[in-house]
C-alpha cells in the first residue's frame, strides 16, 4: 500500500466521521424535539384542565353569591356560604395564575430552567392544596349544609345535634395534624428523596405530574448524553413498557379503585351514623373513630391508585415506577397491618354502632360496670399481643388478613412492581452484552 493509498483511506475515513457525526446530531435533535413535543402536549393537556377548573369555578362562585343573596335574611347560612365563597375566590385566583404561566412557558428554554419553572409552579399549586386540605374539617358540613339548602330547600340545623359539626371538625383536624407531622417528619429526613418529589406531583394532579416526568426524563438523557456520550445515551433509549406488564398494571388499578368505591360508602355511612346520634357520646365516639379510619384508608387507597397510575407509554424511568409503587404498597401493608393490630378496638366499635343503627340497643350501656372493664382489659391485652407479634414477623404478619382487607391487590401490585423493575434491568444488561 502506497502513499496515495493510504491518503485516499484517511479521506474516507473522515468522510465516513463527518457523516456519523451529522447523523448523531441529526438522532440528537430528534430525540430532543420529540421530547419537547411530548412536554408541550402534556402541559397544554394540564392547561386545558386549568381552563375547565376556571369555568367551573366561576360558576361556582356565581351560584354561591347567588345563594348568599337569597338566604341572606338567614344568618347560619349566610355565614356558611362566605367562607366557601371566599375559598373558591381564592381557588380561581391562583388557577388564573398558573393557566397563564404555563401559556408563557418556553419550551426551548434549557430543561434545567425548564425544571425550575415546573418546580415554582407546583410549589405554588401545593400551597393551595395544603390549604384546601387544612380547611377542609372545618367546611365539609358546611358545604353539606348549603347543597342541601340550596337544592332541595332543606334546614339540616333542625335534624342534626349541634355536637355533630364541633366533634366532625375536631375529628378531622386529628387527622391533618397527623398527617402533617408525618409529612414534616419524612421532608426532614429524606429532603431530596425522589419518592418525596413524586408523591408533591401526585397532589399536583395527573398532567403536571406526567409533565415533571417527562422533564425529569430529559434531564436524565442530558446529563447521560454529558457524561457518557451522545451515541451511548441514544443507544440507552427505548420504549420499555411491555404488554403484559401495562395488563397487570390496568388489573390492579380497577381492583384498587373498587375499593375506594366500597369505602367512600362507608364514609357516607359513618358520617351519616354520626348527624343521626349526636349528643350521644357511646355512638359518637365509636362512629368518629371508624371515620377517621375510613379517610385514613381512602388516603391510603388513593395513592395506591394514583401510583398504578402512574406508568405511561412514554416513559423511559420503568425502574423508577416500580421502585416508587413499590414503596407505596409497603406503606398501604404497614396501615392495614396497623389495622390488624387495633382490629380488637374496631370491632368492639362497629358492634356499638351496629347495634344502635340496626336494633336501637347500645351495648355499651346496657353492660355493667365490671364488664365494661373486664371488655376494656381484653381489648388493650390483645392489642399489645397482636403488637408484639408484629415486631417479631414485621411484613409476614397478618399476610392473609391484609391482603384480604386490600381486596388482594398488595401482592398483585407487588408483583407488578417487581416485574417492573426486573424488565429495566433485563433490558440494561442485554445493551451491556451488545
Amino acid at each position: 500500500m502506497n502513499t496515495l493509498d493510504l491518503d485516499r483511506l484517511k479521506d474516507r475515513w473522515s468522510a465516513q466521521g463527518r457523516e456519523l457525526d451529522a447523523q448523531l446530531t441529526l438522532d440528537l435533535n430528534a430525540v430532543r424535539g420529540l421530547q419537547t413535543a411530548r412536554t408541550r402536549s402534556t402541559l397544554g393537556r394540564h392547561r386545558g384542565g386549568l381552563l375547565l377548573q376556571l369555568l367551573t369555578g366561576a360558576a361556582g362562585i356565581g351560584l354561591l353569591a347567588l345563594f348568599a343573596l337569597r338566604h341572606g335574611s338567614e344568618w347560619p347560612y349566610l355565614l356558611a356560604a362566605l367562607p366557601l365563597l371566599g375559598l373558591l375566590l381564592v381557588h380561581f385566583i391562583v388557577d388564573a395564575r398558573q393557566w397563564l404561566a404555563v401559556k408563557r412557558i418556553d419550551y426551548s428554554a434549557p430543561v434545567v430552567e425548564l425544571r425550575g419553572t415546573l418546580d415554582t409552579l407546583l410549589q405554588r399549586r401545593l400551597q393551595l392544596v395544603r390549604a384546601v386540605v387544612y380547611v377542609s374539617p372545618l367546611i365539609w358540613w358546611l358545604i353539606v349544609m348549603v347543597v342541601v339548602k340550596g337544592l332541595w330547600d332543606i334546614d339540616l340545623l333542625d335534624w342534626i345535634h349541634p355536637s355533630v359539626l364541633p366533634l366532625s371538625a375536631l375529628a378531622g383536624v386529628a387527622v391533618i395534624a397527623i398527617l402533617e407531622v408525618a409529612s414534616q417528619a419524612i421532608a426532614r429526613r429524606f429532603p431530596n428523596a425522589a419518592a418525596l418529589r413524586r408523591f408533591l406531583d401526585d397532589l399536583a394532579g395527573p398532567t403536571f405530574q406526567r409533565a415533571s416526568e417527562q422533564v425529569e426524563s430529559r434531564l436524565r438523557f442530558e446529563r447521560a448524553v454529558s457524561e457518557n456520550g451522545a451515541q451511548r445515551a441514544l443507544g440507552s433509549r427505548s420504549e420499555r413498557l411491555v404488554e403484559p406488564l401495562e395488563t397487570a398494571r390496568a388489573g390492579r388499578q380497577r381492583r384498587v379503585s373498587l375499593g375506594l368505591w366500597l369505602v367512600s360508602v362507608l364514609i357516607v355511612l359513618s358520617g351519616s351514623f354520626n348527624a343521626a346520634h349526636g349528643g350521644q357520646a357511646s355512638a359518637l365516639l365509636p362512629g368518629v373513630l371508624l371515620h377517621v379510619c375510613a379517610i385514613v384508608w381512602l388516603i391510603a387507597s388513593v395513592r395506591h391508585r394514583v401510583a398504578l397510575g402512574r406508568l405511561v407509554p412514554d416513559r423511559d424511568d420503568v425502574r423508577g415506577w416500580g421502585e416508587h409503587l413499590h414503596s407505596v404498597v409497603r406503606a398501604r401493608r404497614v396501615l392495614l397491618q396497623a389495622y390488624v393490630i387495633a382490629s380488637p378496638l374496631l370491632v368492639a366499635a362497629l358492634l356499638q354502632v351496629f347495634g344502635l343503627a340496626f336494633g336501637a340497643v347500645d351495648l355499651w350501656q346496657s353492660l355493667g360496670l365490671a364488664l365494661r372493664l373486664g371488655l376494656g382489659a381484653v381489648v388493650a391485652v390483645a392489642i399489645t399481643l397482636l403488637f408484639l407479634r408484629r415486631q417479631r414477623r414485621r411484613d409476614a404478619f397478618a399476610s392473609a388478613a391484609v391482603e384480604a382487607l386490600s381486596l388482594a391487590t398488595l401482592e398483585r401490585s407487588t408483583r407488578v412492581a417487581e416485574a417492573a423493575i426486573a424488565s429495566d434491568d433485563d433490558t440494561l444488561r442485554a445493551r451491556d452484552a451488545a
